[in-house]
């Protein structure tokens, strides 16, 4: 499998990621901060994008610098790494924030310009 086939595997999963991070996530702060499973739920999801985006080619991260890169992969950092301290509030407001449905939105637009479509 070439770079760019690779990339564009992990590009479709880190789209079908994102989309179930949103599909799932409670319409409210509250209904989400009471929900235990939903909160881990959205912090692994949170983490395996993290895992997609560290996992992409370099040249791939080079050609798509819009990208938050280092913003994504520091968040998938602080859930691997500092688990037990994590703010949810932060979580909901990540996922639930503009940057977060525009980052989703420019994983689907690149695969479409890779001819493979967001799906």
């Amino acid at each position: 499998m070439t770079h760019d086939e690779r990339d564009t595997v992990l590009l479709r999963e880190l789209l079908d990621l994102l989309n179930l991070t949103i599909e799932r996530m409670p319409s409210g702060r509250e209904a989400f901060l009471a929900d235990l499973d939903k909160r881990d739920a959205t912090a692994l999801r949170i983490q395996a994008i993290g895992e997609h985006l560290r996992s992409l080619s370099d040249r791939f991260r080079a050609a798509h610098p819009d990208l938050p890169w280092r913003q994504a992969i520091g968040m998938r950092n602080i859930i691997a790494h500092d688990y037990g301290d994590l703010d949810y509030e932060i979580v909901y407001n990540v996922v639930t924030g503009e940057p977060f449905a525009t980052f989703r939105t420019r994983v689907e637009e690149i695969l479409n310009t890779r001819g493979t479509g967001g799906r």
